[in-house]
């Protein structure tokens, strides 16, 4: 197994030697979307501020409590 150090070397040396086009392009792409910050709107900061107050005072439901509601929910749609 290749330390972070070798892996990036070995990485190096491969982009330095291929003239594949679409394979830089790639490459590239890997980059950039890693490069992406999401900014918040000031609405979306308040409503996750308002999530995270309702969950840390117990509001939420857990995955089955709400699996539970939702097939309540279609069968009274039935």
């Amino acid at each position: 197994m290749m330390t972070t150090l070798e892996r990036k070397k070995y990485l190096k040396n491969k982009i330095d030697t291929t003239d594949d086009f679409e394979i830089l392009d790639k490459i590239e792409k890997i980059f950039e979307e890693n490069d992406e910050i999401y900014v918040f709107s000031d609405d979306q900061k308040k409503r996750i501020s308002e999530a995270i107050t309702e969950y840390l005072k117990g509001n939420f439901l857990t995955e089955d409590e709400a699996n539970d509601d939702i097939e309540k929910w279609l069968e009274e749609e039935n």
